[in-house]
């Protein structure tokens, strides 16, 4: 059941298990939204996965009240639309096999079409990449934080492309962001720290990433990769305290075909 807004207003759908009116899942509210709608989710900790086909915005009545949790390395959300956007949500996903690559790998959250924007959000995937953009998915964090993710906190390749701002990408097991095989990202006034091998790493040809009055500090092993090709271009940014190099470079001129992303 829905519970209608005053006349003139538009039309919000609540999620509300407490049984303070609204629907009883995220799932049901999603699919009866219209074009544009807002979800308003109370809080609490919902087990499920979304697939997100229209532009939609799901958002927690507070901030980092609302756990969206899948375990078994299912994908918690999928962007197949334009205009997809989360605020102040927590998306959790634990399980999966570590062992999964490039397109197979285990992820939080996935736009492979579409356009996706996460407000205030925290993401974290125990096995895999927090978040991953490839093909036409376009992926645009504001305040967000992408943190203990068992490889990337964010994964760009095949042509995705994302923009990353006032966001930290921390503590994740292998790299903070990743733009490899013609990814594309952009970076502002965000911070990459604790990661494991490096904060930033750009791979191969036609792969490009910017990052502007940004910290990329105290990563295990580089501040910034840059290899085969990659083109990495850094304004206003601190490059501090990475235990082996602060930036570095290597590769061939003609790079032999790249590996699958991590």
């Amino acid at each position: 059941m829905r519970r209608e807004e005053p006349e003139g207003r538009a039309k919000v759908l609540r999620v509300d298990r407490a049984g303070g009116g609204g629907f009883a899942s995220i799932r049901g509210a999603v699919d009866a939204a219209a074009d544009g709608q807002t979800v308003e989710i109370a809080g609490g900790e919902y087990a499920e996965t979304l697939v997100l086909q229209r532009p939609i915005e799901l958002r927690a009545a507070v901030d980092g009240a609302v756990a969206l949790v899948a375990s078994a390395g299912e994908t918690l959300v999928t962007c197949a639309s334009a205009g997809v956007r989360l605020v102040g949500l927590s998306l959790q996903q634990t399980g999966g096999d570590p062992a999964r690559r490039g397109r197979s790998s285990v992820r939080a959250v996935e736009a492979l079409s579409g356009a996706l924007r996460l407000e205030r959000c925290t993401v974290t995937s125990e096995a895999g990449s927090g978040i991953i953009a490839a093909d036409a998915g376009i992926v645009s964090l504001e305040a967000c934080t992408l943190q203990g993710s068992g490889k990337c906190g964010l994964l760009v390749f095949d042509g995705g492309s994302a923009a990353v701002n006032s966001s930290t990408l921390a503590g994740n097991g292998l790299y903070g962001l990743v733009v490899q095989n013609g990814g594309t990202a952009e970076a502002e006034g965000s911070r990459f720290r604790g990661n494991k091998h490096a904060g930033i790493l750009a791979h191969g040809r036609g792969s490009a990433c910017a990052a502007r009055g940004s910290d990329v500090s105290a990563n295990g092993e580089m501040g910034i990769g840059v290899q085969n090709g990659a083109e990495v271009r850094l304004e206003r940014t601190r490059v501090a305290g990475n235990i082996h190099a602060g930036l570095f470079v290597d590769g061939e001129a003609n790079p032999p075909s790249p590996p699958p992303p991590p």
